[in-house]
């Protein structure tokens, strides 16, 4: 075969993934009616699939405009007049709690926008109110807060601008009774209650928060406890059967990967926690027939856990902390109450089963701004922590990694094997006694026969599933045919055999697309497969065509795809598309090689790696993928379509992926189509705005988190594991 630049001669190569096999014709005319209403059943359902993601899209793009409204400086500048506007309003509703006492009113405060967090001091402060508020101030990274005091008779009155509202506390009121009335002022969408005289580290507000928005299901998230030394004193707690708390981590140094991840907990212990505001009022807040606050708060995590939510300790939320005293007869009170109610929960309720345990396993930590395998790993984690497990991460070439991508995931609560803790997975197994439930191992580079049987003998029930990421034989094997290299061939074929053998050694095999799937069982026909597409975040359109200009390529350099792919499109290419338009054309991607860097100049801007890739997809009016071999599927493309951007790209870019010419991508071989459909795209509205609302619909489809979820659920439905927190499995 001889090289060409033409594009359509290495298209030819591809499978096409449209081909379906046809079944025998029926035998009965009863069994032809009951195929027919099945067909008929399916086409229905499919149309109800697509107006829903018309729906879907249409909402995100509404939510995308009320963004920019909310951004806006006319909105900020109005904020007085519709609170103005809507005060009234706000009075006459009736109140959401079912205290009998009304809440006091307030005697002093702050105007303006509500704050986002009420801080409420649990115990007497150390400081007075102008210096407590200042050390918030300090240590909570600028989220906006207030603080809610109770005011003594005789007292000074702070100025409202240090952000305290007072507040006249009930008289003879125990901790829980001036908690909850200083609760019935807040006004912020979360109440944080801290005790007042451990100093919190910086940040501790804002690591908090972000546990409600990073995990699902969190109903209060706790702060973890440092000692003297910045070792662990508590890590949130477990209840003893005496209902005595138990703190998790003590001792442990405060970067140990047990403890560096946001986790769920039974409880946490004094210091500082925070809950939504909607829920501490369904909850009706702290009972105030405990006499301590510890027993009160351990009470309220009980109740929480009881709604379905789930109570977490969070690593970067970090108090400092001094031994407790001993306890007096108010908190051994309270937890002889305490003890009744943790009995009945182990009389009545059913067993609490500990959370299956998964463990991923590739050779680097995911940076998923930097290369479409990243996000894909990055995006499983996410949905296996919601779906209810405890899962861990090991990088074998990563094991002292320290950087904010592996802060990222444990913000997201996977427990991640870094920081030079473990020299070798070997080790990391050694000290391992609980067993895994499933193991999850990337790439075929590492899927080798030592490594699966070292998992296999650590948990021998334990599902393995090897994730190929693409079918590395098959790009070695495109490459070798467009560079007619038998050293490249050689090296696919030997890629073949890792492969095979990897997937002959696992229970399943994860492939990304149906080509994939129907090569692996043309060469293995006892493979058990699943499809399970690339996933991404769908953060759709954000600004219309009229506000867009130029050209985008994003792709890793690392990838060697990527570096052909951009070369003969700047050389074949791009001085078609500027002969008709002055446009720019951005490459962006990790580890640009020096024949990339070398393409800069005549309306090329190679920009290397950008972590702003949303903000360039909001500016740009089309994408390029030029890709003239591959395998898998191409995340540059997803991305694309997720933000409602046009996308034209040849046939081998868009292999497997079920993509329409002229509604979802504009599909192009030759360079001269190639640099024609550049152009028509860029510069025709209905075209633009067909593809953008098309594309976008596809990738809420199919590239959604919430459609790998489905998928990934079923996968482990299949093996036998639970699909969920409440499943049983099999």
């Amino acid at each position: 075969m001889k090289q060409n630049n033409d594009f359509g001669t290495w298209a030819c190569m591809a499978m096409d993934g449209s081909i379906e096999r046809t079944a025998a014709a029926p035998e009965g005319a009863e069994e032809e009616r009951l195929r027919a209403e099945l067909r008929h059943t399916q086409a229905e359902l499919a149309r109800l699939r697509r107006r829903f993601a018309l729906l879907s899209a249409e909402a995100s793009l509404l939510s995308g405009t009320l963004a920019a409204v909310y951004a806006s400086r006319s909105w900020r500048i109005t904020a007085p007049l519709r609170a103005a506007l809507t005060w009234p309003a706000r009075r006459r509703q009736a109140p959401r709690t079912g205290r009998p006492a009304p809440a006091p009113p307030p005697e002093g405060g702050l105007e303006g926008a509500a704050p986002r967090v009420s801080v409420i001091v649990s115990q007497q402060p150390a400081q007075a109110g102008a210096a407590l508020v200042e050390t918030l101030r300090q240590s909570g990274a600028g989220v906006p807060f207030e603080v809610p005091l109770p005011r003594s008779p005789g007292a000074a009155r702070v100025p409202e601008h240090e952000g305290v509202r007072t507040f006249a506390a009930p008289e003879g009121a125990g901790p829980a009774a001036r908690c909850n009335a200083a609760a019935a002022i807040a006004r912020g969408a979360f109440v944080a209650l801290w005790d007042g005289v451990s100093p919190p580290l910086p940040g501790w507000l804002a690591a908090l928060e972000s546990c409600f928005s990073l995990c699902e299901g969190v109903g209060m998230a706790g702060a973890a406890l440092l000692d003297g030394a910045g070792r662990i004193a508590a890590a949130g707690a477990t209840i003893g059967p005496d209902a005595r708390l138990l703190p998790r981590g003590a001792g442990a140094p405060a970067t140990h990967p047990d403890f560096a991840h946001v986790a769920a907990v039974e409880a946490v212990p004094l210091g500082a926690l925070m809950l939504p505001a909607a829920l501490w009022r369904r909850l009706g807040g702290l009972d105030e027939g405990f006499g301590a606050l510890a027993p009160a708060l351990t009470d309220l995590g009980l109740r929480v856990a009881e709604t379905g939510a789930s109570v977490v300790c969070s690593p970067f939320a970090r108090l400092r902390t001094a031994p407790p005293p001993p306890e007096d007869w108010a908190t051994a009170e309270g937890r002889r109450r305490l003890r009744r109610q943790v009995a009945h929960f182990a009389a009545f309720d059913p067993p609490r089963t500990a959370p299956r345990r998964a463990l991923f396993v590739d050779h680097f930590v995911p940076t998923p701004d930097r290369d479409s395998g990243s996000a894909d790993l990055h995006g499983f984690l996410r949905i296996f922590v919601g779906l209810g497990y405890e899962t861990t991460l090991l990088a074998v070439h990563d094991l002292d990694r320290a950087d904010t991508y592996v802060d990222d995931l444990r913000r997201r609560g996977v427990r991640v094997v870094a920081g030079g803790f473990y020299r070798s997975l070997g080790d990391f197994l050694a000290r391992e006694a609980v067993p895994f439930d499933l193991f999850m191992v990337y790439r075929a580079t590492l899927a080798e026969a030592p490594l699966l049987d070292m998992l296999r003998r650590h948990s021998p029930q334990a599902r393995l599933v090897f994730n190929t990421v693409d079918l590395h034989f098959l790009r070695l094997e495109r490459e070798a045919a467009l560079a007619q290299s038998p050293a490249l061939l050689d090296e696919a074929f030997r890629m073949q055999q890792r492969e095979t053998a990897a997937i002959l050694r696992a229970d399943c095999t994860i492939l990304l697309s149906p080509v994939e799937q129907r090569l692996v069982a043309e060469l293995i026909p006892a493979a058990r497969t699943r499809v399970i597409p690339i996933l991404r975040d769908i953060p759709g359109r954000t600004a219309p065509f009229a506000a867009r200009r130029g050209v985008l390529f994003v792709g890793s350099f690392r990838h060697r795809p990527n570096v052909d792919a951009i070369v003969e499109f700047v050389r074949e290419v791009w001085p078609l598309v500027r002969r008709r338009l002055d446009l720019p054309l951005t490459v962006i991607g990790a580890d640009p090689p020096p024949e990339v860097r070398a393409l800069a100049g005549e309306g090329v801007v190679v920009a290397g790696y950008r972590p702003d890739l949303d903000a360039l997809l909001g500016a740009c009016r089309l994408t390029v993928a030029p890709l003239r071999f591959g395998a898998g599927l191409k995340g540059k493309i997803v991305s694309s379509l997720a933000a409602g951007v046009p996308c034209v790209a040849t046939p081998m870019a868009a292999e497997g992926m079920a993509l329409i010419d002229g509604e979802h991508v504009c599909l192009a071989t030759t360079p001269s189509e190639f640099a024609a459909a550049v152009v028509d795209v860029h510069e025709d509205t209905e075209l633009w705005e067909r593809l953008s609302r098309g594309g976008l619909l596809l990738a809420r489809e199919t590239y959604s988190l919430a459609a790998a979820r489905w998928r990934i659920a079923a996968l482990l439905d299949e093996l036998g594991l639970p699909a969920g927190p409440d499943s049983d499995g099999a």
